[in-house]
């Protein structure tokens, strides 16, 4: 997972807004979660346990929207970027 997203953001960087868009969904599709034993934070009712299961997701997703609005401020889609 650190291996593709690690590539994405070499390719964001060079420009390559296609190739980082598959990289970040290879990242979302491997399943890197703990169990709720091993989380080391307290979770209470307000927390979802996902955030604490999946950290680096807010690191993807965060950069998936930033691929996203630049992708938008070239009018297109990322693959015809």
């Amino acid at each position: 997972m650190n291996l593709h997203l690690e590539l994405a953001k070499y390719e964001i960087e060079q420009d390559l807004l296609a190739k980082a868009v598959q990289q970040l969904k290879k990242c979302l599709d491997i399943d890197y979660s703990i169990t709720m034993k091993q989380v080391q934070v307290e979770v209470t009712e307000d927390d979802d346990p996902a955030n604490f299961q999946r950290p680096q997701d807010k690191i993807i997703k965060f950069l998936m929207q930033k691929l996203s609005l630049k992708t938008n401020l070239y009018g297109g889609d990322p693959d015809n970027a």
